[in-house]
């Protein structure tokens, strides 16, 4: 279980809708030892309605594990979180 901080409290809310299977999310690999994770949703942004609600996720392969951290945040919903975990580091970085 992750503790949040209120900003990432506000975008759990703001994503706490019914999934209507239109959602997409997309991953990619860097050789550096990042991950990113995408997460576009269908719902509308609250202070942008023409706009819908983005979330990506950095993983940084780090040895000292810590929370994710919102990094941006912008008016027309798009967030992006810095994570560090030792999760996404090769076996052999570690």
């Amino acid at each position: 279980m992750l503790a949040l901080t209120t900003e990432e409290n506000i975008m759990n809310t703001k994503l706490d809708y019914e999934n209507n299977g239109n959602d997409s999310i997309d991953i990619t690999f860097f050789s550096d030892g990042l991950l990113e994770a995408s997460y576009t949703s269908t719902s509308k942004c609250d202070t942008d309605p023409s706009s819908t609600i983005t979330s990506t996720i950095i993983f940084h392969c780090a040895l000292e594990v810590r929370s994710p951290q919102l990094s941006y945040k912008s008016s027309n919903c798009q967030y992006i979180f810095d994570w560090h975990t030792n999760e996404t580091c090769a076996k052999a970085d570690v």
